[in-house]
């Protein structure tokens, strides 16, 4: 914060509120104010409900829940650490004021006096700023941890800031805080779907064949975040190559004589070249063993 000026702080903190009454919920509206017992009041910032307690052999267990409180007054006097017990004079009369008590966990942030102070300013550049480091972690930390097969392409994604809240007091160092919430939306498609569409188009003119290479290039990419739809364009070159099951040729030629082999090695569509050889040299015929086969791609 950039500016100076006199204020009056009240604490805030956090209570834990008990029921020790019976096991029926009970409801506490705003301000309802509880007490320490040097008579310092602090009252609820929000409504809550009490649970009921639980009945044990016979004995109530206490319930309790957790509820933000302010201060009464400001001051740094109502900055405290942990107070056992808080009664709510509302009960004080009836035979709830003894069960229902609070146990204050610890306030802070009252204050009375010349303080750093955020400006306008101030508070813009701090927005800008969580707003820019919402949009980088979410890139940074979630999209490199999708699936591996997942494609999500770098228009397909975006990064929107749902809610910014500024708290305006300042620490003792002068500085201020705020809170944001932002949501990461893509949408992407498993690329080997694409691929497997894209070879069913390029077998209508080379059956049998598969990519040995393949490239894409997207553009043209339009997404439909609230429909959940996504179009772009893609230019793919690759190379084809022909669908060879190395272990289904092994089975073909397991056993065979050397030229029986040799024959059924030239019926392979597309081959440009081919040498069998065995060894020792004084083999006849390739061996029954299909492991003991090898067979090499150029």
């Amino acid at each position: 914060a950039s500016s100076h000026q006199n204020v009056s702080e009240k604490a805030t903190g956090k209570i834990l509120i008990y029921n020790n009454f019976s096991s029926t919920p009970q409801s506490l509206v705003v301000n309802t104010r509880f007490v320490t017992p040097d008579g310092k009041i602090f009252r609820l910032t929000n409504s809550i409900t009490v649970p009921g307690a639980q009945i044990k052999g016979g004995q109530i267990v206490p319930a309790s829940i957790e509820a933000k409180i302010v201060a009464d007054k400001p001051g740094p006097e109502y900055n405290l650490e942990t107070v056992d017990r808080l009664s709510i004079p509302g009960f004080k009369g009836s035979p709830k004021f003894d069960k229902f008590y609070g146990s204050l966990v610890k306030t802070s942030g009252g204050f009375i006096g010349n303080k750093a102070v955020p400006t306008d300013k101030d508070i813009a550049a701090a927005k800008g700023k969580i707003i820019e480091t919402l949009k980088s972690s979410l890139g940074v930390n979630v999209l490199p941890n999708k699936p591996n097969n997942f494609k999500i392409l770098d228009a397909a994604s975006e990064v929107r800031v749902t809610r910014t809240s500024v708290n305006k007091t300042t620490d003792e160092k002068g500085n201020f805080s705020v809170f944001g919430e932002a949501e990461l939306r893509a949408i992407g498609f498993q690329e080997k779907d694409l691929q497997s569409f894209l070879l069913t188009l390029a077998e209508k003119d080379n059956p049998s064949k598969i990519f040995k290479t393949l490239n894409l290039t997207y553009g043209e990419v339009k997404t439909n975040f609230d429909k959940g739809e996504l179009s772009f364009s893609v230019k793919a070159t690759g190379v084809l190559t022909e669908n060879f099951d190395q272990d289904s040729f092994k089975s073909q030629i397991s056993g065979k004589n050397i030229d029986l082999a040799r024959q059924t090695v030239l019926k392979i569509n597309g081959l440009s070249d081919a040498k069998v050889s065995v060894w020792p040299s004084w083999a006849s015929s390739l061996p029954k063993d299909t492991t003991r086969i090898k067979i090499l791609i150029n």
